[in-house]
């Protein structure tokens, strides 16, 4: 921990000091709003609150909040020079958001002296219902979460999206959740006014994940058996193409069509300029009132789940 927040720190000198470059540094957590497995139980709801201070306060808040680790984590310490060090070094929070989840109060636990240990709750992330992790009202409360604590920073959502595997197991579509998510951020910066400015999809290839190539993510299949590695667009690929040109707001005439010709996207939007890799758009969208959100595809290899 004490590392990862030096190199930070000491990056950002780097690149705005030493090296005198334009651009910004930032910080990328994957965060899940969590609710209480018994709304009506004051554990569960605490065993909820205190979740989301272990998965987001304890990497956010020394940068971008208090300057401290929050309470639960408070037998980390933290010296004066490492907190002056640290805190307001970043000018955005990246977020990548995936599911919202229901947590319910342990007091005794059986894992392994760590982290989950000394969480005392149990995250319920295989429910009868799998639409239900999903929800996309979890997106909103997400951001409204930072908005309040972090004094409404500039956010981007790093990444979001779903497996084939995941979707076979009972979850929407990748289509349906890119729709589902990109709505509720477009509704907060309309609406709640969020400061968020990206919004990025994992991925745009079937990528390595911790078990290889099981669980397909990307926007684009890759034929690995072919020596010559075929790739194909999908039908979420379509589907997002269309929702870059529509600046998150499909025309009544313009809704994609999910029978899709797989045919290779190869030609740019019409109205953003978007890159197919971690660099950002250089030009911002502006939706249908004064909100601007860069939507954009990231492709990585992704080394957790």
């Amino acid at each position: 921990m004490a590392v990862g927040r030096l190199t930070h720190s000491l990056t950002q000198c780097s690149l705005t000091h030493s090296l005198r470059l334009v651009g910004q540094v930032g910080i990328s957590v994957s965060a899940m709003w969590t609710e209480p497995a018994d709304p009506r139980d004051p554990a569960d709801v605490e065993a909820a609150t205190r979740n989301m201070e272990f998965d987001l306060g304890l990497m956010v808040d020394p940068i971008l909040g208090i300057g401290n680790y929050p309470s639960p984590a408070s037998l980390l310490a933290m010296d004066h020079d490492d907190r002056q060090q640290i805190k307001g070094t970043a000018d955005f929070l990246g977020v990548g958001v995936y599911v919202t989840p229901r947590v319910q109060h342990l007091d005794v636990v059986t894992a392994h002296v760590g982290i989950q240990a000394d969480k005392h709750l149990t995250l319920q992330l295989s429910p009868g219902n799998r639409s239900s992790l999903y929800n996309p009202s979890g997106v909103r409360k997400l951001l409204r979460h930072i908005r309040d604590r972090y004094n409404n920073p500039e956010v981007l959502i790093t990444e979001t999206g779903i497996s084939k595997q995941e979707t076979a197991r009972g979850g929407p579509t990748r289509s349906q959740l890119i729709d589902m998510y990109a709505g509720e951020v477009l509704k907060a910066i309309e609406l709640d006014g969020f400061h968020v400015t990206g919004f990025t999809v994992r991925s745009l290839l079937n990528s390595f994940e911790l078990n290889g190539y099981q669980d397909t993510w990307g926007l684009f299949s890759v034929n690995f058996t072919d020596p010559q590695r075929h790739r194909a667009a999908k039908p979420s690929a379509d589907h997002y193409r269309m929702l870059i040109e529509n600046n998150g707001f499909f025309k009544p005439d313009a809704m994609p069509h999910v029978t899709s010709t797989h045919a290779p996207v190869t030609h740019a939007p019409r109205h953003p300029t978007v890159s197919c890799s971690s660099d950002r758009a250089v030009e911002p969208m502006t939706s249908m009132s004064s909100a601007a959100i860069v939507f954009v595809v990231f492709e990585f290899i992704s080394f957790y789940q």
